[in-house]
């Protein structure tokens, strides 16, 4: 599926792109190698991961190099997000999972 998707955006072109994959910020190290390798065999040239929590911050305008104390909370049906984070660095995350109704 990288490969349809990086067909799509960079056409036959003779270089590879440079690609930025989110993530989950409770990722293990081995999933972390599991996403970079895949990108990788489907053609990136480059794989950079972001956090999802610094991708939500980047998207909805903060400037995360400011110094200063940010908190970006990831509503979901089931489970609740909350991530403090402090000159592009998360220094507090936390997942509170809900029942189902």
């Amino acid at each position: 599926m990288l490969k349809h998707f990086i067909n799509k955006v960079c056409g036959k072109i003779l270089f590879s792109p440079r690609i930025m994959i989110c993530i989950p910020s409770q990722v293990t190290e081995v999933e972390k190698k599991a996403v970079i390798d895949a990108a990788s065999q489907a053609g990136a040239r480059k794989v950079y991961l972001i956090e999802e929590p610094i991708a939500a911050a980047i998207g909805a305008g903060i400037d995360i190099s400011k110094p200063c104390g940010n908190m970006v909370v990831d509503i979901r049906r089931w489970n609740h997000r909350h991530c403090r984070y402090f000159i592009r660095r998360i220094c507090c995350k936390h997942l509170i999972k809900s029942s189902r109704r």
